[in-house]
C-alpha cells in the first residue's frame, strides 16, 4: 500500500497536467440520470484529492489513470455505481481510504465494488515463471484453468468488479512502456493469458482486441511491427476501396462517408487480429513440439 501523502515520483512530477473530466461528464450525461452524473462528479473530486500527490511512472498525475478507466467503462455504457467505483478503485489500496468511509460517502454498492477490485488486485496469478519464484509449477492448461477459476470467483460476487479490472488493465497496458523491461513482459504475458481471453468470453470484443494487440506489441515486438508494416502498406488501397465511387457527387451524405470509414477501420482491425491469430497458432504449435 502506498501512502497517499507520499509523492511517488519527483523526477517528472510536473511533466504533465491532470486531464479534464469534462469529456466523461458529457458522455455519461447522454445516458445516465442527473443524480448518477452528480455522484460521478463527486467521486472524481474525492479521487483527485486522494491521489493529489501521486504521479505515475510516466510522470502524469495519478488521477489520469482512474479517469481513463471510467472513460473506458462509460464507452460500454456501464451504470453509475460502476463508474463511481472505477474512479475510486485505487483509493483504498494506494491511499488507505477505509471501505467504511467509501460506504458513508458513496453507498454500500460502490464500497463493495471497490473492495472487490482491491481483493482482485491482491490475487496471485500463476504464470510460467512462477516456479522460479517458489510458486507451484503447473502445465499450461492447469495454469489457465487456475487463473480462470480465480477470475470467475470474483465474477460470482459481482461481474462489474471484473469489468473494472479489465478497464484498469487496458489503461495500464497503454502506459506499459514506462515500466522496466522484465515487468513489461510479465504484465503483457499475464494480459495475453488471462485478461484478453476473459474479455473474449464476456463478449467485450473492443477490449479483447486492444488487450491482445498491446500484449503482442511487448511480447513479440519484431513480429508486431512486421504485421503493422504490412497492414499500413495496404491502408491507402483499403481506404480507396471504401471511398464512395463518385467522390464529387453532391448527393453523397456525410453519414455514408462515415460508414465507409468505419468499414475500412474494421477491415484493418480484422486483418491485424487474423494475422495475430495465425501467428499465435503457429507459435504455440512450435512451442508444444519443443516442450
Amino acid at each position: 500500500m502506498i501512502d497517499c501523502q507520499t509523492t511517488l515520483s519527483t523526477a517528472t512530477s510536473a511533466a504533465s497536467a491532470a486531464r479534464s473530466p469534462q469529456g466523461l461528464y458529457d458522455d455519461v450525461a447522454r445516458y445516465l440520470p442527473v443524480p448518477d452524473v452528480e455522484a460521478i462528479k463527486r467521486a472524481y473530486g474525492f479521487a483527485a484529492g486522494a491521489h493529489a500527490r501521486q504521479v505515475r511512472e510516466s510522470g502524469e498525475p495519478y488521477i489520469n489513470h482512474p479517469l481513463a478507466v471510467a472513460e473506458t467503462l462509460a464507452g460500454l455504457h456501464m451504470d453509475g455505481a460502476t463508474l463511481v467505483a472505477a474512479l475510486l478503485h485505487d483509493v483504498s489500496e494506494d491511499c488507505g481510504v477505509a471501505t467504511s468511509e467509501l460506504d458513508s460517502r458513496f453507498g454500500r454498492e460502490v464500497a463493495r465494488l471497490v473492495d472487490g477490485v482491491t481483493k482482485l488486485d491482491k490475487m496471485q496469478f500463476f504464470n510460467v515463471e512462477g516456479a522460479e519464484e517458489g510458486r507451484a509449477s503447473l502445465n499450461g492448461q492447469d495454469l489457465w484453468a487456475e487463473n480462470m477459476r480465480k477470475m470467475f470467483l470474483a465474477m460470482a460476487e459481482d461481474i462489474r468488479v471484473v469489468l473494472i479490472k479489465l478497464a484498469d488493465r487496458l489503461h495500464n497496458m497503454k502506459t506499459l512502456q514506462y515500466r522496466p523491461p522484465a515487468k513489461r513482459r510479465r504484465v503483457a504475458q499475464e494480459t495475453m493469458e488471462i485478461y484478453a481471453p476473459l474479455a473474449n468470453r464476456l463478449g467485450i470484443w473492443e477490449l479483447k482486441w486492444q488487450l491482445e494487440d498491446l500484449s503482442f506489441r511487448h511480447l513479440e515486438p519484431e513480429k508486431y511491427h512486421e504485421i503493422a508494416d504490412k497492414v499500413a502498406s495496404r491502408r491507402i488501397a483499403r481506404e480507396t476501396t471504401f471511398r464512395p465511387t463518385f467522390p464529387g457527387d453532391r448527393n453523397t451524405s456525410t453519414a455514408s462517408i462515415a460508414r465507409c470509414s468505419d468499414a475500412a477501420s474494421t477491415s484493418i482491425r480484422s486483418t491485424i487480429s487474423s494475422r495475430y491469430a495465425s501467428w499465435s497458432a503457429r507459435f504455440q504449435t512450435v512451442t508444444r513440439r519443443w516442450a
